[in-house]
């Protein structure tokens, strides 16, 4: 770890049951770069391998993979080589690093809306951090303990075969489906509870004459102690990929939502 992360442990200590971090294993790095075909610096790197991207500290940061990759797909060709987003300022600007240069720790701003251009954001990445610092150190009084926070997520499975779908993620139906509501445009809900991993809870289908399948998600939470080796998040992720080619994960992330 490098020795201004190891430093960075150090100032979160006072607040470690109010800040949450889940650093990445390397291979979950590489799949992380894999997904958005590029790679990192080395020092961003050593951030994710000391505090992963499910982190509640650094509030500018991406914090799920899927944004990242989102965020990498919006920017020029002509960008994509030498720059790499990694934050915001709340959604409307996508800040950048460079990829190749480990020296320069400048954040770049991709002024999209403007002269579709990058330019220097006048503010490190070590500086990002020490600011978020700061702001916790000045208002940890108001932040939620960790006891309160879960991991909340949705699964989004596209597919005719709804018993596919139980059996997948082991989990049996209570009732049958029943109309939830009539969108607009012909979109038709329904909803049927069924439990899963002992608790009660609701699978959504939506259906449409013109798509030639159903659209199935439910809603799940996991408290955060539970991300590590024991998410059973990351259990049924896998097991849906495994299934099926129209599935997503759909991650909010760490969410203050109690019991």
């Amino acid at each position: 770890m490098y020795q201004l992360y190891k430093e960075i442990v150090k100032q979160l200590e006072p607040y470690k049951d109010k800040v949450f971090f889940q650093p990445l294993k390397k291979n979950e790095l590489a799949l992380l770069e894999n997904n958005i075909g590029q790679h990192f610096p080395e020092y961003y790197r050593q951030f994710l391998l000391s505090f992963g991207m499910q982190q509640d500290f650094v509030y500018e940061l991406i914090k799920q993979e899927q944004d990242f990759v989102a965020a990498y797909s919006y920017l020029p060709e002509c960008y994509k080589k030498t720059f790499v987003p990694i934050a915001d300022n709340g959604g409307e600007e996508i800040w950048l690093i460079k990829t190749a240069d480990n020296k320069d720790r400048q954040l770049y701003q991709w002024q999209a809306f403007v002269e579709d251009e990058i330019v220097p954001l006048g503010l490190t990445f070590n500086e990002l951090i020490q600011k978020n610092i700061e702001e916790l150190r000045d208002n940890h009084i108001n932040k939620a303990s960790n006891a309160s926070k879960k991991w909340c997520v949705q699964f989004s499975i596209t597919t005719n075969n709804e018993t596919m779908i139980l059996e997948a993620i082991d989990a049996v139906k209570t009732n049958d489906w029943a109309v939830k509501e009539a969108y607009l445009g012909g979109v038709h809900c329904y909803e049927m509870e069924i439990v899963l991993a002992a608790s009660l809870i609701k699978l959504y289908k939506h259906e449409f004459d013109g798509w030639d399948s159903s659209a199935y998600y439910f809603d799940f939470n996991e408290p955060t102690n539970s991300i590590g080796k024991n998410s059973f998040i990351k259990k049924l992720d896998k097991q849906l990929k495994e299934k099926f080619n129209q599935y997503r994960l759909i991650d909010y992330g760490i969410l203050p939502i109690g019991n």
